[in-house]
């Protein structure tokens, strides 16, 4: 209808239909099918722990069983004991090869928002390095409770600092110049610093704090738990050095299994009514030639596809393509 034919007041129609109505949404079954054909439920998705493992992919044991993937974040109770592992691991090896700390900082803060951490212990730490000459350090970012009285129900981060290259002689000065100076940043008034006694000590606490489920980061924590400073790796790469502890982790973890699908073993015998000694021999192997530990193989990830979804095969690159690409990167060089 047009301006001149509407009535005077009239509201201005511009299409006679009404919208449809928006179907409501379906809820998508969280069951997933492998490339043989393996039906996974929700109850496959439980069985690794992790309350929320990725979705879409899985990992193929060398007897062919399907493990769930973790979510891998350091708010799940799940897999931050793995992190703990892995960074207790890096730890011990930095320390094999460029020595262990002297000095354990502790930083507090006041304000539950606070969130200027790199900044104000660069700035700390430029100071102690001018009073006490040059170190390396390694930080981990934990939060408190906030259970206490005085807490007003807020969580609160500090952090633990471990200092390589700083006298432990020196601790209290260091620790009375960082409680000056931490206090005009940031307006927090308690610090400590302490000499290290051993090596196995800090390990120890770094893995039993960083396991504890209430000082796991809060919800609106966004950045790094672990802040190595420039230096304390020293000639190690740092990419290497957890590839590695990762490698150590997992033949740990598969030596505990093995020991652990052997008792079950040992105990199921016992219980048909075999004698120890023959159960024994039949799992462990004969008391002069036990049997070995069998090497951990690695395992293969696959993808999954949803149920009721249908295979996208991928895509795979062609010699013209392959060729096109290497010369694309290669023409900046060439251009220089």
């Amino acid at each position: 209808m047009s301006a001149a034919g509407r009535a005077e007041g009239a509201p201005l129609v511009l299409h006679a239909d009404k919208c449809p109505e928006r179907a409501p949404k379906v809820a998508v079954p969280d069951v997933w099918v492998s490339p043989d054909g393996e039906v996974l439920d929700a109850g496959w998705l439980a069985s690794l722990g992790c309350p929320n493992p990725r979705r879409g992919g899985a990992f193929r044991l060398p007897d062919g069983q399907l493990v769930p993937v973790g979510c891998g974040s350091y708010r799940c109770e799940y897999c931050r004991v793995r992190d703990a592992l892995v960074l207790c691991e890096m730890v011990r090896e930095t320390c094999a090869v460029n020595g262990p700390p002297q000095v354990a900082l502790t930083l507090t803060s006041w304000r539950p928002t606070y969130n200027r951490w790199s900044r104000d212990v660069r700035a700390l730490t430029a100071t102690l390095r001018g009073a006490f000459g040059p170190f390396v350090h390694l930080g981990f970012l934990e939060w408190t409770t906030g259970l206490a009285e005085r807490s007003g129900g807020h969580r609160r981060g500090h952090m633990h600092l471990l200092a390589r290259g700083l006298d432990p002689g020196r601790a209290a000065d260091a620790n009375e110049l960082a409680g000056r100076e931490w206090k005009r940043l940031t307006g927090a008034t308690r610090v400590e610093a302490e000499a290290i006694r051993t090596e196995a000590a800090v390990i120890a606490y770094l893995g039993r704090h960083h396991v504890k489920q209430a000082q796991a980061p809060p919800e609106s924590f966004t950045g790094r738990r672990t802040r190595p400073s420039r230096g304390w790796y020293g000639p190690l790469d740092s990419k290497q050095v957890r590839q590695r502890a990762t490698t150590v982790v997992a033949d740990r973890a598969h030596r505990a299994r093995v020991v652990q699908q052997r008792a079950a073993a040992f105990g199921e015998l016992v219980a048909e009514g075999l004698p120890e000694v023959a159960a024994a021999d039949a799992v462990y192997g004969p008391e002069h030639d036990p049997l070995p530990i069998p090497p951990r193989e690695p395992a293969e990830f696959v993808k999954l596809r949803r149920l009721g979804e249908r295979w996208v095969p991928e895509r795979r690159e062609t010699e013209s393509e392959r060729f096109r690409r290497a010369m694309t990167a290669r023409r900046p060089a060439d251009a220089a």
